[in-house]
């Protein structure tokens, strides 16, 4: 090999170019043409002889700068170039089997009791165990499953401890509304609460329980932010993991959805109307409700675990 020149593609040629800095990509011939470049070898007395950046440079012009517009970008001098879009990205397989678990868990296919395993989980769903893992991870940071050993087990929630949760959240939950109603916020103060609700009045219009759980944990995040009482809020996050957990357990249902949109209304109101009795009150309301279909899902689920059904997926008996 001497001064021979190779073939290489335009795309190779690109690459080698830019890589070595200015060259000015818009004057290359389409891709079904051919360059050459010299050949990549290079000794010590005839470095004439091989690859340089000095002939790699070298163009039919006076060097210029590559371009830094986006190649997305319809050119100045060419306006009848379409500008095109990035193309949407498929949702990631974590995220579907997050999705599928969550409705899974939603429509009682899988219950409380019931132990969730990465392995089984894997081979019954079609993936491998990474995406489970990501999945599992998630829903255990919700609330929604707790760790136990080296699988995940769906919590259990027996009448009593229902009636304490709630119990706790009619002590805490009305007082910390009423507060935010007394300190008379503003508009700006109830907009992302006013977004929320928007958000879960479109889930509801589209039948996306999983949209609607989102805008309502959005909506109880907000009104949350308002609370001056520190202490109380540290309070009431205490049985955070829980309400997330009863959230999946009962939002799948349209009656509870419906339930509870007409409770997030009427509390917007009374912040609106800066009236902490009033507040205090539908607070009290919306709990008694959501409590109420609570304890119809878990009397539903207990009924569904004495008929003969299918296996569950990924799991096993405790």
């Amino acid at each position: 090999m001497g001064n021979e020149k190779l073939p290489v593609p335009v795309d190779a040629a690109v690459g080698l170019a830019q890589s070595f800095a200015v060259v000015d990509t818009r004057r290359l011939t389409p891709l079904n043409r051919m360059y050459t470049v010299p050949s990549i070898r290079h000794t010590r007395n005839h470095p004439e002889q091989g690859f340089s950046r000095r002939t790699l440079l070298r163009t039919t012009s006076d060097r210029v700068q590559a371009p830094t517009t986006s190649l997305l970008s319809a050119p100045d001098n060419d306006p009848m170039a379409p500008i095109l879009k990035p193309v949407d990205r498929p949702e990631g397989l974590g995220d579907q089997v997050y999705r599928t678990l969550r409705d899974y868990l939603g429509s009682h296919v899988i219950v409380p009791g019931q132990r969730l395993q990465e392995a089984l989980l894997a081979i019954q769903l079609g993936v491998s165990r990474t995406p489970v893992r990501e999945a599992l991870a998630r829903l255990e940071s919700e609330g929604v499953i707790v760790a136990d050993g080296r699988s995940f087990t769906v919590p259990v929630l027996s009448d009593a401890d229902v009636d304490e949760i709630y119990e706790l959240r009619g002590l805490l939950e009305p007082a910390a509304l009423a507060q935010v109603a007394a300190s008379a916020p503003g508009a700006r103060a109830l907009a992302s609460i006013a977004a929320a609700l928007k958000q879960a009045e479109a889930a509801e219009r589209a039948g996306d329980a999983d949209a609607f759980i989102e805008g309502n944990a959005r909506f109880h995040a907000s009104w949350h932010a308002l609370v001056a009482n520190r202490r109380l809020l540290r309070a009431i996050a205490l049985s955070a993991g829980h309400v997330r957990y009863l959230r999946v357990l009962t939002l799948n249902d349209a009656a509870a959805r419906k339930a509870a949109l007409a409770g997030m209304k009427k509390i917007l109101a009374a912040l609106k109307a800066r009236d902490p009795e009033r507040a205090a009150l539908v607070m009290r309301e919306h709990l008694q409700v959501a409590r109420r279909h609570l304890h119809d899902v878990l009397d539903a689920i207990v009924r569904e675990s004495t008929e003969p059904s299918g296996a569950s997926v990924g799991t096993g008996s405790r």
